[in-house]
């Protein structure tokens, strides 16, 4: 296979989209809706006739340009139809640009020399009473603990609720996460608000709200694509954390998906709490690669 790297302007992105739709890994995190939010610039790796693509996002430190995986993307890699032919991984590995780079591959990618990242993955290609056999006690008990004081959930979407103002909706998780988040180092707000208003008229991006007492205790912004269901910005309040809501609202989330072709990725953990938060719904480990040059 013929690799070349390509700069953003010479991407023809029609094509790119559909090599990453096409692709047996297919992600959301590598349509070039999406990089064009997250990623200041970015360029890519592309092989023969757009049979396979590796996005390369680009940073700066101290003026000297890098590859870097931008927040909000926790996967890039090789997208291919089959990337386990012909050591293909390796081969775009090697052909990216002599810069420094550290970047997280995806789950279908193997290559030589990598250290390995865990995800947590539940298949809801099940009914929800198979999928809650699976469930830990601590899980259980927490789900039970939330439903008993009546927490409420709500789901807004393309077409879901649409009736409701979007804008509203959106204001409404993006104050409710940047007065929550208890990370030393939130993603930006306007790229997350881009990214959300974008993602509803796209139709891959749905907004939960877990309430008690009618006021918002614990939100969640989820990605969707056709194989995956993406946790990708969940936030609790003080009286959400106590009353373990966001344990109903993954539940809910559950029951309402059950039996679909996708699984619930959660985005992680390497931290203890959290990998068992994910584990205790039955999720499983599926490990990607971080590679890394000069860094």
């Amino acid at each position: 296979m013929k690799i070349k790297y390509l700069c953003h302007s010479k991407i023809d992105f029609e094509r790119w989209d559909r090599c990453v739709a096409d692709a047996s890994n297919s992600l959301i995190y590598a349509e070039s809706w999406y990089l064009d939010i997250v990623c200041r610039r970015w360029g890519g790796l592309v092989g023969d006739d757009y049979e396979a693509v590796m996005p390369l996002p680009i940073a700066r430190r101290y003026g000297i340009p890098y590859f870097v995986q931008p927040p909000l993307c926790q996967q890039l890699g090789v997208f291919a139809a089959d990337t386990e032919s012909d050591n293909i991984v390796d081969s775009f590995v090697k052909k990216i640009p002599l810069l420094p780079y550290r970047l997280k591959l995806n789950y279908a990618n193997k290559v030589c020399k990598q250290t390995s990242l865990p995800n947590y993955t539940l298949d809801l290609r099940q009914n929800y009473s198979d999928i809650c056999k699976r469930f830990s006690s601590n899980t259980i008990r927490n789900i039970a603990k939330a439903r008993s004081v009546g927490i409420e959930i709500e789901q807004y979407g393309k077409n879901i609720n649409s009736q409701i103002d979007q804008s509203i909706v959106v204001e409404t998780f993006l104050k409710f996460y940047y007065e929550s988040v208890l990370s030393y180092c939130p993603p930006d707000r306007d790229v997350v608000k881009l990214l959300i208003t974008e993602g509803f008229v796209r139709g891959a991006v749905d907004l939960y709200f877990a309430r008690s007492s009618a006021r918002v205790i614990a939100a969640l912004a989820v990605l969707k694509s056709r194989q995956r269901l993406i946790y990708l910005l969940p936030v609790s309040d003080a009286e959400g954390r106590r009353l373990s809501a966001m344990f109903v609202l993954v539940d809910e989330i559950i029951k309402r998906n059950q039996n679909r072709p996708v699984v619930l990725d959660f985005e992680g953990s390497s931290i203890d709490g959290v990998a068992r938060f994910y584990a205790g719904f039955g999720a499983k480990i599926e490990s990607y690669p971080l590679i890394s040059r000069f860094l």
